[in-house]
């Protein structure tokens, strides 16, 4: 009982194994990305998707992978082999649909919300109508893709880890912990872990395009640029194209909640239970996303 009782300590509050989870699906839902952009379904759909849209969606599939990090290790890890694998497909194609709805509703939220704040202008049905058009006409081939690509990495997650029994898998010792329940080092570290990876993200993705290397260091600067400067980066890079109060707008909302993911850090003891501690960094790593999402955003405004 004992070593039940720490191994579902460990499996369901654990910030490591959630961010762990997290990148795994963040990783699925890239490939995904890169399926819905292949020639296949290319000939099947008019192609307005590509795998430079990967990135606005982070924010909206992190969360997703961080639930399954700590849910599903404990419901394969000391199974039969086929059981495991049978659960980690189930699981990796159900968390794929959801993760193409979340996807494409990252991509059209802008317009969604739009829904709400022009609902009084002129033209307004005809507006709703395309909205919604668009986005269900990007919906299943997105959620298609991320079911297929998810249901292939989940599925070899969950026979890796299947391996494992529970009693092998050590406890965290939070004394040790890189996951503290203050304000450190770790929270500067994984906003730079971000910024280099989108960095990295972007030089390569223009790279592929066989662009100039100015044209790669331009576009890698650009997406470091997202997470320092968030929604500012888009004024900075073109001037001219007035985005300044757009830009207002999205820090508005993006800086409130980037300053309230910190809150918890500010006093340790409200952060007594790993479950908490988990909630907490999950909710940091997640805002920092959405405001790399505003950012992202307003720049593909700015430059047209």
């Amino acid at each position: 009982m004992e070593t039940q009782a720490g191994d579902h300590k460990a499996v369901h509050g654990n910030p490591a194994a959630a961010c762990r989870g997290g990148v795994i699906l963040l990783g699925a839902s890239l490939l995904g990305a890169i399926i819905r952009a292949s020639p296949l379904l290319r000939s099947r759909f008019e192609n307005n998707m590509t795998v430079g849209i990967w990135p606005i969606t982070l924010w909206g599939v992190f969360p997703l992978g961080a639930w399954l990090g700590c849910w599903l290790p404990a419901r394969v890890r000391g199974r039969p082999t086929l059981l495991a694998g049978a659960r980690g497909l189930l699981t990796g194609i159900v968390t794929g649909l959801v993760a193409g709805l979340a996807i494409v509703a990252c991509l059209h939220a802008w317009e969604l919300c739009s829904l709400i704040s022009e609902r009084h202008s002129g033209g307004y049905a005809s507006y709703r109508v395309s909205v919604i058009r668009s986005f269900l006409h990007d919906l299943w081939p997105m959620m298609k893709a991320q079911a297929l690509a998810m249901g292939i990495v989940v599925t070899v997650w969950a026979l890796r880890d299947c391996r494992h029994t529970p009693a092998s898998m050590p406890v965290a010792d939070s004394a040790a912990s890189p996951w503290t329940p203050r304000f450190s080092l770790t929270h500067m570290r994984i906003a730079l872990v971000i910024a280099g990876g989108l960095a990295v993200f972007g030089g390569v993705l223009v790279f592929t395009e066989r662009a100039e290397i100015s044209k790669v260091l331009v576009v890698a600067a650009g997406a470091l640029g997202t997470v320092v400067i968030g929604p500012w980066m888009g004024p900075l890079a073109n001037p001219g194209a007035s985005t300044g109060g757009l830009a207002l707008r999205a820090t508005a909302i993006g800086l409130p909640l980037l300053m309230l993911s910190l809150v918890p850090f500010r006093r340790g003891n409200h952060l007594a239970t790993l479950r908490k501690l988990t909630l907490a960094w999950c909710g940091y790593i997640t805002a920092i996303l959405f405001w790399v999402y505003l950012g992202i955003m307003v720049l593909g405004h700015s430059l047209g």
